[in-house]
């Protein structure tokens, strides 16, 4: 019987692990699911702001966002075209046949599947085993630190941590192996530059030590070649991920943007204690990893040279991550002012994870080589991991705070308020004591979020004029012949990439209207004023507010009239890449 179970195994083996995945996946996700509530981190309502938008605009037969009308205040943000989109398709998607909050959590358990997924083949290029791959699958696509990314909702790191082991396993492929195989670290590259901007920065950088570090150990005479293939592979990624970053760099280059507020890495370094401290709480990188981390020393040498490099690897992670290192004394290096652009440390973490885990996969490989004890031990390692789940869902209330680690306030799921009235600019979204939002949501009060943002990143991208009115244009703040007052919420009209406003305004030669709508430089608009298109509208850069005005210079027909001013956008590359109109 065994024997007959063990051949069919054999027959369907893919079939059978992906299905193992799929259902270990499924079990991560669902203590959050059960509650039917998303609940709120530092960035929930700006990426629910983003999908919200894409999928409004796909229902309505346009394919790409380019600003914000339905959401992000409804002033023209174009922080959705600025931020990488390709992965929110998921999302969005679901959306079609799936509750909001279902769609959501569907796309986690999907995201689960393929870093487990990913995580198992990437290692499998690298050691050669079922075994090893299966025990590092589990340690890096179940651990606590991709749990506290469903928590805290940072969907970019999220949807960036499964490419991480490919693009890693593909610069092996090239240096070591096969070098027609550069199109697996082309794959892993692309698919974090879909994802998050500063997991990008910190891959690429990691790969360039990880080349340097192993660059003696190449055979002589195919270090060109291979380097070549590498170069090739670095060609590709840009190219395919051109359609992410060539919008944002068009708009830098043609205005000076807002960016999102950097964390200088040096003021205030995470101590080794803190780490400690974290991880024995289950959080950080987690108990199991932290034991491996401080445990495996003991067993270096009954590991494959493999497993040794990536123990040592992991220790000088760490040893970047803590204020041992001295960022102090080399932030001011030229080549180094751009690496605040990952914002905070915390963003290394994965890397810290994906070499502790390929670490303790050979580890426990090696300890446990007989099939009965390695699968139990497979089991036990998968339960454990799956733990994290259910402790930090609503299920089970964790009200655990320290001084070393503030957010964990954020993880007591059971306090946070639901959030039963529509959020506006005068009744925003309640915020804890560190000034986070604090709220949750369900199906019937998920559109509440919308289109009020007083969330992190309501200034992202934009031009830096008009960020610092950033108030006067959430509040629809007009102007009128130099009086102000404030638009209703009635009289705005979105659409795909546009917006109409209805307006009763006097119509006399010499009127000036003034609008709560950023301009982009390097952005095409179309504004219509009655249905008539304007060839030349006036911009007021430098005034109370950078947004489209306009100044009629007809005569007035009448004392008032209705006016609709449509504002329509596309990005001129967008149009050069797909094809698409706006």
């Amino acid at each position: 019987m065994y024997q007959q179970l063990l051949s069919k195994f054999r027959q369907h083996q893919g079939l059978v692990i992906n299905l193992g995945f799929f259902c270990l996946s499924l079990l991560a996700v669902l203590p959050f699911w059960l509650t039917m509530h998303v609940y709120s981190g530092p960035d929930l309502q700006f990426h629910l702001s983003r999908i919200e938008e894409m999928l409004a605009n796909l229902q309505n037969g346009a394919p790409f966002s380019h600003i914000a009308t339905r959401t992000f205040n409804q002033i023209g943000d174009a922080v959705v075209a600025c931020y990488p989109w390709i992965w929110l398709y998921i999302f969005a998607g679901l959306r079609f046949v799936l509750s909001p909050i279902s769609a959501i959590y569907f796309a986690y358990v999907l995201v689960v599947f393929a870093t487990l997924v990913i995580a198992y083949y990437s290692m499998k290029l690298v050691s050669k085993s079922s075994r090893i791959s299966f025990y590092f699958a589990i340690l890096y696509g179940l651990t606590t630190y991709l749990v506290m990314e469903i928590i805290t909702t940072q969907f970019g790191e999220f949807l960036a941590y499964p490419f991480i082991p490919l693009a890693f396993a593909g610069l092996y492929e090239v240096m070591f192996e096969d070098t027609n195989r550069w199109y697996l670290l082309t794959i892993g590259v692309t698919g974090i530059m879909y994802a998050h901007a500063p997991t990008t920065l910190i891959v690429v950088i990691a790969l360039l030590v990880f080349y340097l570090a192993f660059f003696a150990k190449q055979p002589v005479q195919e270090r060109a070649a291979r380097l070549m293939k590498i170069g090739i592979a670095a060609v590709y990624s840009l190219i395919l991920s051109l359609i992410v970053w060539g919008p944002i760099a068009v708009l830098t280059m043609s205005q000076k943007l807002m960016r999102p507020n950097p964390q200088t890495l040096y003021a205030d370094p995470q101590s080794l204690f803190t780490w400690l401290n974290q991880s024995l709480a289950n959080k950080g990188i987690g108990l199991i990893l932290l034991l491996l981390l401080i445990f495996g020393g003991f067993f270096i040498k009954r590991v494959p040279p493999i497993g040794r490099y990536a123990y040592f690897s992991s220790l000088v992670t760490l040893f970047v991550l803590s204020n041992l290192f001295p960022w102090n004394l080399i932030h001011h290096i030229p080549l180094l002012n751009g690496i605040e652009a990952i914002q905070s440390g915390h963003r290394i973490i994965p890397i810290l994870v994906m070499f502790i885990a390929a670490f303790g996969s050979y580890l426990l490989a090696t300890q446990f080589s007989r099939r009965t004890i390695g699968v139990s031990a497979l089991v036990i390692v998968a339960s454990l991991c799956l733990i994290n789940s259910f402790d930090y869902s609503a299920m089970y209330s964790m009200n655990v705070a320290t001084d070393q680690n503030p957010y964990d306030n954020q993880f007591n799921r059971t306090s946070q308020p639901e959030l039963i009235y529509k959020a506006t600019p005068t009744h925003q979204i309640p915020r804890s004591n560190l000034n986070l939002q604090n709220y949750k949501v369900n199906n019937q009060d998920y559109q509440n979020q919308f289109p009020t943002d007083n969330g992190s990143g309501r200034t992202d991208y934009l031009p830096v004029t008009a960020g610092k009115h950033i108030d006067d244009l959430a509040n629809k703040v007009t102007i009128l012949n130099g009086q102000r007052f404030e638009i209703a919420t009635a009289s705005l009209h979105p659409g795909n990439n546009s917006l109409a406003y209805q307006l009763t305004v006097p119509m006399k030669k010499g009127t000036t209207l003034d609008l709560p709508f950023v301009h982009y430089a390097g952005m095409n608009y179309t504004v219509k004023f009655n249905g008539k298109t304007i060839q030349k509208p006036a911009t007021s850069i430098g005034e109370p507010l950078n947004s489209l005005s306009h100044r009629p210079s007809s005569k007035p027909k009448s004392a008032f009239k209705a006016v609709e001013l449509n504002s329509m956008a596309c990005s001129p590359l967008y149009r050069l890449l797909a094809g698409w109109g706006c």
